[in-house]
């Protein structure tokens, strides 16, 4: 697969039993690049300072298309709540743009 936001999706039916099978991939490190230079936007602009007095609106996380698939299906694509989770997990960490409190 080649890098970049793309995302594979393959289906598998079983003929025995009609079970369908999904199979999702991507390969992230496009987005990991694009959130390491929203990053770096972040320090120039001094988006902490602002933040701080509530006075600016910046990106968050870039989300990659598996994980809002998976919301989408657990019908969670719009919880605020969900997504708080989804941020202070460990593994999520590269795709977050905005280090301030969580």
């Amino acid at each position: 697969m080649s890098a970049g936001l793309g995302h594979q999706t393959n289906m598998h039916t079983d003929l025995d039993t009609g079970e369908i099978m999904v199979h999702t991939r991507q390969d992230t490190e496009g987005i990991i690049e694009t959130v390491k230079e929203a990053r770096e936007n972040l320090k120039d602009i001094g988006v902490g300072n602002a933040m701080s007095r509530g006075s600016a609106m910046v990106p968050i996380a870039e989300i990659p298309m598996i994980d809002w698939n998976k919301a989408c299906k657990l019908g969670e694509q719009n919880n605020p709540d969900y997504w708080k989770r989804w941020l202070k997990q460990p593994e999520h960490a590269p795709f977050r743009i905005y280090q301030g409190s969580h």
